[in-house]
């Protein structure tokens, strides 16, 4: 069941849609479907469903553990790992430990990383910055829990997510959208503040008119 109700199924997994995830971890959506065709971070959840695809929903989205992975790759490119590295990187890591994602002891990150990047501060980094990756600093009204709201980005604990209340805003004032949904002034504008963030790669990559 979605936020709102309706029967979601392919959203009740936990499945992260491909522009929420470059949005949070600051890649080019290009460069993230190119990796994702080569292998190297795949996206695991098919949508199948031609109903879907008819309201031009992406064909694949990420699950969880796909999500983290890409926003670790992200963080190796920033603390200096040439991009050509990043497979044996992700390859070694993987080695080390299938759920290395979620939890790994630094002795086996120190030998899996390769010199260029420091273990500790890749790892400090990371559980800093959570699910929203480079956005973390919006963690004081938005968070990202799966099993909650289909795992999209909703106000802290509250099942509301901030897609729903940026269209709203568009016809709506944040006065209103607080006065309707029992939220403070300063979470609703969060909250759009967060989506036009995170739709940002979406507004530099799209093609130009005409």
């Amino acid at each position: 069941m979605s936020c709102h109700g309706e029967l979601d199924p392919l959203r009740d997994v936990g499945a992260i849609a491909p522009a929420i995830v470059a949005g949070l971890s600051g890649l080019d959506p290009e460069q993230l479907d190119r990796w994702r065709a080569d292998g190297l971070l795949p996206a695991s959840v098919i949508n199948d469903d031609p109903d879907r695809e008819e309201f031009g929903d992406p064909p694949w989205y990420y699950s969880w553990n796909d999500h983290h992975r890409v926003l670790a790759a992200a963080k190796l490119l920033e603390l200096g790992l040439p991009e050509p590295d990043l497979p044996d990187a992700l390859a070694r890591l993987d080695a080390a430990c299938p759920q290395w994602v979620v939890a790994l002891p630094i002795r086996l990150l120190e030998d899996a990383l390769p010199k260029e990047v420091d273990p500790h501060r890749f790892w400090a980094e990371r559980w800093h910055e959570g699910p929203l990756g480079r956005l973390y600093t919006f963690g004081d009204s938005i968070e990202m829990i799966p099993g909650r709201c289909d795992a999209e980005p909703t106000i802290r604990q509250r099942r509301i997510d901030t897609a729903m209340l940026a269209r709203e805003h568009r016809t709506q004032s944040v006065n209103t959208l607080a006065h309707t949904y029992w939220l403070p002034q300063y979470a609703v504008r969060r909250a759009i503040e967060f989506e036009r963030a995170l739709r940002s790669f979406e507004q530099i990559h799209a093609p130009a008119a005409g």
